[in-house]
């Protein structure tokens, strides 16, 4: 925080490079002055430096909130250009915000990463952001997920039917205070298979006792 009050590049850099060497997951991190002008940033990218970003949702979020803030998905500006996650903190000086420090997550890797979860051998798991945009789906699209309306309250679980006419089981829940909602998918006739199988033993077993 002195080192940004004092305007000292040399010392932010520092710091901000320490931040993405010792966070493998982090990609690129910068620090913005309260009215959401990047001014400092590692990697440098110069097209960046003075960049206005008030209108990014992690800067809507922060002045908000004035808490840390996970932002929705968007297409990075800096180079290379792909689809993140903003994590973003205030950075303050007793009561005054004198800028925040904004760290960007790639969408790439929370995709491998909830790919390698599933709720069932034949389900998935999907993560939401608040617009209802999928990671799995084109981001640039800004498209809310399909089931997106259809998820009611924080929790709950729902049947549809699919074009298939397989009935799928949804079951979701939003992550406070990120506001992030996670989407279980399996087939109904999965979730039922453990119950059919021990009632057609038991179905058996009567019969066998008569």
């Amino acid at each position: 925080v002195d080192a940004v009050i004092s305007d000292d590049p040399q010392a932010v850099r520092q710091y901000l490079q320490e931040m993405v060497q010792f966070n493998k997951d982090i990609t690129r991190v910068f620090v913005a002055t309260p009215q959401g002008v990047e001014v400092f940033d590692y990697p440098l990218d110069q097209e960046s430096i003075g960049g206005d970003f008030s209108h990014r949702d992690w800067f809507q979020g922060l002045k908000r909130t004035g808490q840390p803030y996970v932002s929705d998905v968007y297409m990075r500006f800096a180079k290379p250009q792909v689809p993140i996650v903003a994590v973003g903190a205030p950075l303050r000086r007793g009561e005054e915000v004198v800028g925040y420090v904004i760290a960007q997550y790639r969408i790439s890797d929370l995709v491998e990463w909830a790919g390698q979860l599933k709720p069932a051998e034949a389900g998935s798991i999907t993560l939401l952001d608040r617009r209802g945009v999928s990671i799995f789906d084109d981001v640039t699209q800004e498209k809310p997920h399909p089931l997106f309306q259809q998820l009611k309250g924080n929790e709950g679980s729902l049947v549809v039917d699919g074009a298939d006419g397989q009935r799928t089981l949804i079951s979701h829940i939003t992550v406070n205070p990120m506001g992030w909602r996670v989407i279980a998918q399996q087939p109904v006739e999965a979730v039922l298979a453990p119950a059919t199988t021990a009632l057609t033993r038991i179905s058996w077993s009567s019969r066998s006792g008569r």
